[in-house]
């Protein structure tokens, strides 16, 4: 943060001009040396200062000047300091005075130095103290108002402002509305825009203009928004590491070094504010801090290692909050008892809490020195164990073991295993101070390595708070931003008032945050945080800004429990501003004898149901694990090939697990129990190892062979006898017998018999219709797998990471195990328009098929369906606790409660909301089983296990390694199967020949990787295309050289035709010339008589041509004459179809209906009368019921003669269809039948009314249709005759032709 350019020498020459415009009769000498000192000495550090003393002397060495100084400014800062319980340290008053020098020459101004110097007291105390002058009605002073950003804990669009690119409208940014606000102010005050946080060129550079003499914002969208004189800028930084030389020269340097106050002063505010009242007690606690942290902290310094390291000042702050915590009545220090029984007890107490603060950041290592030499400066501990095994019992008023609290502890029958918690020394006493620190309302920041249990212990200290207090977690990964973190924490929050967020119902709100330092930093050129330096602006200031309103939001109520592992990989060193928040507790790898505690508690119970010879096993199997455990993670340590080599305490669990699985029924002596406890070994440790020249998996059976031999006294070749193979391990499984009760976790020797079950299972998939069919070849290497990925499934919260090259197999395989294990399968289908939002979509299917339908799902997504880096991250969630956060919106929230109300009301649990959430989210982690199908290739899979851990910490990884020579072979095999070719033993020996080839390629890739340095992969697909394009390349051989041979055989056949063809041909010519001369003469015999024929023909053809003339005129005129009748009948026949469309209607149980009238209503009476009168019946309604009766009455209406009406039916009818209510409509209401009958009798008067007009045009047509008939006859008898000859010419005609052609056929012969 040095800087001497020009913009540095403005600076001293504009402060120069001031002093003398202020005072001209002052030396000039004094003027210059007091500005080069004023503008200087602030930005130097201790040493450095000293030496610009002594070369202004040397400058100067005539002169001294005196200190600067503030005037009433002093006096209100001592007072502001006091009020504040803090104390005047003449380094900070200095530094407040060098702050305020600076603000009156430059509008912006920085404070640098590292955490706990004290940047954000001075500022705040002189804004206070210039505020409390400004109250005090002194002019020159007008108050403060500060508006706080942290430009890193959001992205630079908000921040400044953007265009939406949607709408292409602009939207003003946090720092724009804020100047636009001070701007536009017209209020008498000093408005301070401070920026508190780190300062890289990503941002600062956007500020040029403003920090310089332009004093001028400028927006892409062509704003400028000016600085007033009332404005100015402060920067909070710990360093300028990334800044550019331009920002630095712009701005005011105040530094303020860590090491001139020191935590002695903190110390001292502390100490009075707590027991000031007790001049006894105050200098009795002072001197407990003498006594032991300055040594402490020295001798920590020197020879003790921190995995994530704190200052001195973090370790006293976090000492003090403890301490005060633990300063209680209930623990028995009360301070108005005598001195001689509070002393002893409060040192006591306070030892304690100086380990579980000052000491409680150091490891396992430091943590033995530490104890030694705890135990030299004082005696206070028994001598037995280390200082952290002890806590302070207030009923003894002495230190008592944590082991001493500890009581019996036993599963419960049928519990998951994940539920299992093993009480121990480190979870009593870590459960203890984390209670502690969490109730003084401080944050807590869990340090370990991974696992070593810090999720469980933390999740232990949410379950034991009280019901008053929510609970969230979020799981951070690389690609965690600001936005989303804000996002989760809001929305369980609710609107308090204008401007203050609070948890939901009034609550307080603990939030967990595990992986604390996972986030991505942003850049090389910006090493920084977002989301750590957005909780930092909420645990400095209470709040954040609202990203959309550009509003500032308190958020109270709220504490911060985090959880991260030491630096490493893709775990970043957080910012020690942020750090320095905390109370931070390492929690060390257990003791072996503790995690033998632990997996014996879980053993023992389940071994004694087994026979004698087994139930003793408990401790020497969890002996062994751990012993494994501790020489797998010295031997197989991680390196960019091998990145996923990261082993914890987790894979013990998940041996521990495997070995749970063993039921007394398959399992009766030792030596199988052994046998199983080493395949569950091989599962977790070995199927992730590589096949390379290290032969990791050899050393890993050397090393278990050792565990054998130590722990049970059995060796590795006699544990293995009868296994197939014994760099694999024995074979367990639980889907051999599906007959069987539970499906038996059982060892299988028979592997011929195991391939036979696969194979039957696959045939039962390929018959499934809505399961498309799966052409695999189930060599043994395949078969073990189909075995591991089975055995994960049936693992409660079971997932796996299947990590092979393209076509190894691995999607297939995991969905015939997941058949096999009766679970169903989900996958995403990606479309070019797949992104995050489809993708939510399809999770929600997922958990809704999961958490509410509780149906056991696998999830099978490939490293190819990855689209967006948003997917890992979700993924990594559902690894880490099950869920996404803010993955519903509210809405969608009570259909899910609906869901699962009534199974967890069975659970027990009750119908809350957050209770519901929980039970919802335990059912998917229940139920759902994510396989990842990963490829090696390149560095992704290493980029992302170090982005994500989740991906290697809660799964079972599974390399899918190259296929060997007999693996080869049988696919080979098994695709030439449908080939014909010489026999079976050509079908191996082309198999080999596909293997040998695949081996060699893969070889020659080998060898170009170790001289060339270059990648070339051979993956299982090459083969399979390999043997695919020979079966084409020898259908296309076999197809070419049989269609050769075909042309060629045909060839010699005409040949040979041809040869036998010429001799029969030459004996037939001599035959055929005699007769061709015959048949010359026949041909001209045949053409006089064809001319003779054709003349009569023609002759024929002229007569009936004219004949047929006439009768085609009198056809158009028949034609004219029944066109004329056929007119009028066009008239009637619709309304007749229309009454037969009726009449058909009816049917017996109408015409009934009519009968069944004893008095017919009028209309219906009439209407049977005219049917009377057309059937020439009597009118009466007897005669008519009588009709009706007839069994074919319907059929005699249908096929009634409407051509032969007669004249006096029609005249009598003619009353009837003529009267006003002989209407269909008006019958048709009364009754339907009858009404049908109407219309009936309607169609039949007009039909014969038409008929009796059409009836002369119907005999004048039948005349002049018999007279055509008989012309039409005589025309077809001269037809037929004229026929009969022309034929008769043909036939002579194609006679003559055919002896033409005959003749000229055998001319050419």
């Amino acid at each position: 943060h040095y800087d001497y350019g020009l913009r540095n020498l403005k600076a001293v020459l504009n402060m120069a001009g001031s002093i003398k415009r202020a005072d001209p009769s002052t030396n000039e000498e004094v003027i210059l040396m007091r500005a080069l000192r004023d503008m200087n000495l602030p930005k130097f550090i201790k040493d450095d200062e000293h030496l610009f003393r002594l070369l202004l002397s040397d400058l100067f060495p005539s002169l001294e000047l005196p200190v600067s100084e503030i005037g009433d400014l002093n006096a209100a800062l001592e007072c502001e300091l006091h009020n504040a319980g803090l104390q005047t340290h003449p380094f900070l008053i200095l530094k407040i005075g060098q702050l305020y020098d600076s603000k009156l020459t430059r509008h912006c101004n920085m404070l640098v130095g590292s955490t706990l110097s004290g940047k954000s007291t001075a500022w705040k105390m002189l804004a206070k103290a210039k505020t409390s002058l400004a109250r005090s009605n002194l002019e020159e002073y007008v108050p403060v108002t500060s508006y706080v950003i942290n430009p890193k804990s959001v992205t630079l669009t908000e921040l400044y402002g953007a265009y939406d690119l949607t709408t292409f409208e602009w939207a003003d940014g946090i720092l724009s509305t804020i100047f636009k606000a001070c701007a536009e102010s017209n209020k008498r005050d000093e408005k301070w825009v401070l920026f508190d946080g780190p300062i890289d060129a990503m941002w600062i550079e956007s500020m040029n203009s403003v920090m310089d003499d332009n004093k001028i914002l400028t927006l892409i969208n062509g704003d400028r928004i000016p600085l007033t004189s009332s404005m100015s800028l402060l920067f909070e930084v710990e360093d300028l590491r990334v800044a550019s030389p331009a920002t630095v020269s712009r701005a005011g340097m105040i530094y303020l070094d860590q090491s001139e106050m020191g935590f002695k002063p903190f110390l001292e505010s502390w100490l009075d504010r707590f027991f000031g009242d007790q001049a006894e007690v105050r200098t009795f606690q002072g001197g407990l801090f003498e006594k032991y942290v300055p040594k402490v902290l020295e001798y920590k310094a020197c020879s003790c290692t921190e995995p994530v390291e704190i200052s001195d000042f973090n370790a006293i702050i976090s000492l003090t909050q403890l301490y005060e915590n633990l300063h209680t009545e209930e623990n028995g220090l009360d301070i108005d008892a005598s001195i001689q029984t509070y002393c002893p007890l409060a040192e006591k107490w306070f030892v304690f809490a100086l380990t579980w603060s000052v000491m409680a950041a150091v490891d396992e290592a430091g943590r033995k020195r530490l104890d030694v030499y705890l135990r030299d400066l004082e005696a206070l501990f028994p001598p037995t164990h280390t200082i952290y095994d002890y806590y302070c019992d207030p009923k003894k008023a002495d230190f008592e073991l944590w082991e001493s609290t500890l009581t019996t502890w036993r599963p419960r029958r049928g519990e998951a295993f994940f539920r299992m918690i093993v009480p121990t020394t480190d979870s009593v006493r870590h459960l203890f101070i984390f209670q502690r620190v969490v109730s003084s309302k401080h944050n807590l920041l869990v340090v370990g390595s991974t696992g070593v249990g810090k999720t469980v212990q933390v999740m232990g200290l949410l379950s034991e708070v009280s019901t008053a207090t929510s609970k969230l977690t979020i799981n951070f990964s690389a690609t965690t931003k600001s936005s989303t973190l804000q996002d989760i924490v809001e929305s369980s929050m609710e609107k308090r008032s204008k401007d203050k967020l609070g948890p939901l119902g009034g609550k307080q709100l603990l939030i967990f945050v595990d992986d604390f330092n996972m986030p991505q930093k942003t850049s090389a050129e910006s090493p920084f945080q977002p989301p750590l330096e957005l909780l930092r602006l909420w645990m400095d200031y209470s709040g954040w800004y609202d990203r959309l309103k550009c509003a500032w939001r308190f958020v109270l109520d709220t504490q911060l429990v985090a959880a991260m592992a030491p630096p490493s990989g893709g775990r970043a060193v957080i910012c020690s501003r942020t750090q320095a928040r905390f109370h931070l507790v390492n929690i060390t790898t257990p003791e072996d004898s503790q995690l033998t505690r632990i997996f014996e508690s879980i053993l023992a119970p389940k071994l004694q149901e087994f026979d004698n010879e087994i139930k003793p096993m408990g401790r020497p199997l969890a002996q062994a694990t751990i012993g494994l455990y501790r020489h797998v993670m010295d031997v197989f340590l991680p390196t960019p090939e091998k990145s996923h080599y990261q082993f914890n305490l987790r894979d013990v669990a998940k041996v521990v697990q495997g070995t749970l699985l063993a039921k007394k029924q398959h399992f009766d002596t030792s030596q199988s129990i052994i046998r199983l406890w080493a395949h569950e070994c091989m599962r977790v440790f070995a199927d992730r190892f590589l096949e390379d020249a290290s032969d990791d998996t050899g050393k890993f059976i050397n090393i278990l062979s050792t565990r054998m031999r130590d722990n049970f006294e059995e060796d590795w070749d006699t544990i293995m006898d009868g296994v197939d193979d014994l760099r694999y391990g024995p074979i367990v499984c639980s889907f051999m017998d599906e007959n069987a009760e539970g499906l038996p976790y059982e060892e299988i020797r028979d592997l011929v018999r195991l391939t036979q079950r696969c194979e039957d299972k696959l045939e039962d998939y390929n018959l499934e219709p809505k399961l498309i069919n799966m052409n695999l070849v189930l060599f043994r290497d395949a078969v073990r797998h189909i075995c591991r990925i089975h055995r994960i499934l049936m693992m409660p919260r079971g997932s796996a990471m299947l990590v092979g090259v393209g076509g190894s197999g691995r999607q297939s395989l995991a969905r015939l195990a997941s058949y096999i294990a009766e679970i169903d399968v989900f996958t995403i289908e990606i479309t070019k328009q797949y992104r995050v939002t489809e993708w939510h979509e399809d999770i929600k299917l997922l958990f809704e098929k999961t958490g509410v339908l509780d149906k056991a799902t696998l999830f099978l997504f490939s490293d190819t369906q990855l689209k967006e880096q948003a997917f890992l991250e979700d993924i990594n969630n559902i690894l880490s606790s099950g869920e996404i956060p803010n993955l519903y919106t509210k809405d969608e929230l009570p259909a899910i409660y609906d869901g699962v109300r009534q199974r967890a009301a069975s659970a027990g649990f009750d119908g809350t909301s957050g209770k519901l959430w929980s039970f919802f989210v335990e059912s998917i982690r229940s139920n759902l089983h994510l396989v990842l199908a990963m490829s090696p290739v390149g560095s992704a899979l290493r980029t992302r296990c170090r982005f994500y851990p989740g991906l290697i910490n809660n799964t079972t990884i599974d390399w899918f390694h190259r296929w060997p020579a007999d693996a080869l072979a049988a696919v080979g095999s098994a695709f030439l199967n449908s080939l014909t070719l010489d026999s079976d033993d050509t079908r191996k020996r082309l198999s080999t020949v596909f293997s040998l080839i695949h081996l060699s390629a893969q070889r020659a890739s080998d060898q170009m990787l170790q001289e060339l340095k270059r990648h070339n992969y051979i993956t299982p697909t090459h083969y399979l295309e390999l043997v695919r394009e020979y079966r084409v390349i020898l259908n296309e051989k076999r197809a070419e050289l049989g269609n050769a041979r075909d042309k060629l055989e045909n060839g010699l056949a005409k040949l040979i035709e041809a040869r036998d063809g010429v001799q029969v041909m030459s004996v037939e010519l001599e035959k055929k010339k005699v007769v061709c001369a015959q048949s010359q003469k026949d041909c001209e015999n045949l053409l006089v008589e064809i001319v003779s024929e054709r003349r009569i023909a023609d002759e024929q053809r002229k007569q009936v041509e004219g004949d047929s003339e006439r009768i085609g005129k009198e056809e158009i005129e028949c034609k004219a004459i029944a066109d004329d009748a056929e007119a009028e009948l066009n008239v009637a026949l619709p309304a007749l179809e229309k009454a037969m469309a009726e009449v058909q209607k009816l049917d017996k149980s109408a015409i009934s209906e009519v009968k069944a009238y004893k008095s017919p209503p009028k209309q219906v009476e009439t209407v049977l009368a005219a049917v009377m009168i057309l059937f020439t019946k009597q009118t009466d309604w007897n005669t008519a019921k009588k009709v009706l009766g007839e069994a074919n009455f319907l059929q005699s209406i249908k096929s009634y003669d409407k051509d032969n009406v007669s004249p006096a039916t029609m005249k009598k009818i003619k009353g009837y269809v003529s009267h006003a209510e002989f209407k269909p409509e008006a019958v048709g209401a009364v009754s339907k039948a009858a009404g049908a009958l109407c219309i009936w009798v309607h169609a039949i008067y007009i039909y014969a009314n038409v008929a009796k007009e059409v009836a002369p045009k119907r005999a004048r047509l039948k005349g002049a249709q018999e007279s055509l008939a008989v012309k039409q006859s005589s025309l077809r008898k001269a037809q037929e005759e004229l026929a009969e000859v022309t034929a008769k010419v043909n036939r002579l005609k194609q006679k003559y032709d055919d002896s033409v052609g005959e003749k000229n056929r055998l001319r050419a012969e």
